[in-house]
């Protein structure tokens, strides 16, 4: 709208000088033209730097739209690339991931910036869930842009990713991987809600992990979901925290109110027994060890020792 149009408009209810009955006072008009037209000298503003200001916003703006959008998308679809910052000890260093790179692509640069000998000790890229009482070591497989994306996603608050020396080693070698079509089954406890577990039966099979207690049935599909170690301490499990794992969902949007699953095993053997077959189910080989060369993992994927 012009400033004679704005003058027109507000002249008369901002200068209010012509009494009920007459005729529009031409100089209510002429005064709020005058102030909109010479607004820069009358209030000493300076145009090219409120331009500036402006041009800034939008630039803002329309970032922030640019990574709502990237946390909106389905998983596999995030695209351009990131900063994310990792942790090690007192340090930190940011590794900028692109687009469709697992953490095998860069696998070699976070053990450089690092500053970390590959061979004189076994590192992994772990990632930490509420305040770090969840954890998992990242597969060497895994779209490392997709996984650091669900760390800003609803409910998963005080996450970070932190290089640590890679302990699950020893705990996953002494698993063999199950013969085709064989089953693992056991007794676990679920976590029900208000502090309150249940016994079930639990069973692998395929991809499915179904656990059940008398007639009650329910069945998830593994692909959809991924493991880790421990549980909320609040959540106060029947042989103490150290003996669960949690599983979460992949797709929050379509579970909104059941995006995590806990279990308490018995003993750690069990709880183990559960998270080599559970992550067989997803990854086949345990290959989590940070390595200089992409060459060095590739050579024997059949290799159990390798991870």
């Amino acid at each position: 709208m012009s400033s004679e149009n704005l003058g027109v408009v507000f002249g008369p209810t901002l200068m209010s000088t012509h009494e009920e009955g007459k005729e529009f006072n031409p100089y209510e008009y002429h005064l709020v033209t005058t102030l909109i037209d010479y607004f820069p000298w009358l209030f000493q503003v300076d145009v090219e730097m409120e331009e500036s200001k402006g041009k800034e916003l939008k630039l803002a703006e329309a970032e922030l739209k640019k990574i709502m959008s990237q946390l909106d998308a389905p998983r596999g679809s995030v695209d351009n690339s990131w900063i994310v910052e990792m942790f090690h000890q007192q340090n930190s260093v940011n590794i900028r991931i692109e687009s469709g790179q697992t953490l095998r692509d860069v696998s070699a640069e976070i053990l450089f910036r690092a500053k970390l000998v590959d061979g004189d000790s076994d590192y992994s890229l772990s990632e930490f869930l509420c305040d770090g009482q969840l954890q998992r070591p990242i597969h060497l497989s895994e779209y490392l842009l997709n996984t650091t994306v669900t760390l800003w996603e609803e409910r998963v608050q005080k996450s970070w990713l932190a290089i640590d020396n890679n302990s699950i080693k020893e705990k996953l070698r002494k698993f063999d991987p199950p013969q085709d079509n064989s089953t693992e089954q056991g007794t676990l406890h679920i976590y029900e809600g208000k502090k309150k577990w249940k016994e079930v039966h639990c069973k692998i099979s395929s991809d499915n992990f179904t656990y059940s207690k008398l007639k009650v049935k329910s069945t998830i599909n593994l692909l959809n979901y991924t493991w880790y170690l421990g549980c909320e301490s609040s959540l106060a499990p029947p042989n103490g925290p150290r003996h669960c794992f949690t599983l979460r969902c992949l797709t929050p949007k379509d579970h909104k109110d059941d995006i995590f699953k806990v279990f308490s095993a018995s003993d750690e053997n069990e709880l183990w027994r559960w998270i080599f077959r559970i992550n067989y189910v997803k990854f086949k080989e345990p290959d989590y060890r940070l390595v200089r060369s992409k060459r060095a993992t590739l050579q024997n994927p059949n290799n159990r020792n390798s991870f």
